[in-house]
């Protein structure tokens, strides 16, 4: 085996035990629900870490992930009252 697939055979087992783990905790608030963009930016950040062969393709998705993470907490952001 290429020692690339046992990293990530690695990774893929690391990500399964934390996502079991979370499974398993149940918190006493409300999760808060990820929004579309943050789904987004996700899926375009796992793709440009693992665009492998064409890295200007791999920076370029990482920018947008940056812009997508900019974005949503604009999106998000709520300006404070002025303090009297």
């Amino acid at each position: 085996m290429n020692t690339s697939i046992v990293y990530m055979m690695i990774a893929f087992f690391a990500i399964g035990l934390v996502v079991f783990f979370f499974a398993r905790y149940k918190p006493e608030k409300p999760r808060k629900r990820l929004s579309p963009l943050a789904v987004l930016a996700f899926a375009l950040l796992f793709a440009g870490v693992y665009s492998e062969e064409n890295k200007w393709l791999g920076y370029g998705l990482l920018a947008m992930v940056v812009i997508l993470a900019l974005a949503d907490s604009l999106e998000k952001y709520q300006p404070r009252p002025p303090a009297q």
